[in-house]
């Protein structure tokens, strides 16, 4: 009886972290789309990181309670079918950061492109106004 108390116990401890982790992912998806700041993503996939981590020693201890191995078998398919979901978002997240990466240094490249040809433009701009002073002098 205790046995079984205590994977109802497991169960419903597992499924409060799956429904979180859901949630988070939900979250990083929306951020994602919405191309949110890259820290904000970071922290974000701490807290899956987190979570999926309390999550897997539930399951963990969940899959030592169970000896019935068609019982074991099933709460392992349903686990690697979860787990697998949620890799899947962690690549996506990967990828993304790796992309905001790449856009962020070509912006300041960019950025620092586009200063130098102002300041060129300017350079140019005080020599003329210079040498058309010196010039009426």
């Amino acid at each position: 009886m205790a046995k079984e108390a205590t994977l109802v116990s497991l169960r419903q401890k597992r499924g409060n972290h799956q429904s979180i982790i859901r949630l988070v992912i939900k979250r990083l998806d929306e951020l994602i789309e919405a191309k949110a700041n890259r820290c904000l993503i970071e922290e974000e996939t701490l807290r899956l990181e987190s979570y999926l981590a309390k999550c897997q020693d539930v399951q963990e201890d969940l899959q030592l309670l169970v000896k019935d191995a068609e019982t074991l078998q099933e709460e392992i398919e349903s686990w690697v079918a979860f787990e697998s979901s949620v890799m899947d978002v962690k690549a996506k997240v990967k990828e993304y950061l790796q992309r905001y990466k790449v856009s962020e240094s070509q912006g300041a490249f960019i950025g620092r492109s586009q200063f130098a040809q102002v300041d060129a433009a300017t350079v140019q701009r005080r020599r003329a106004t210079v040498c058309i002073i010196l010039g009426s002098i």
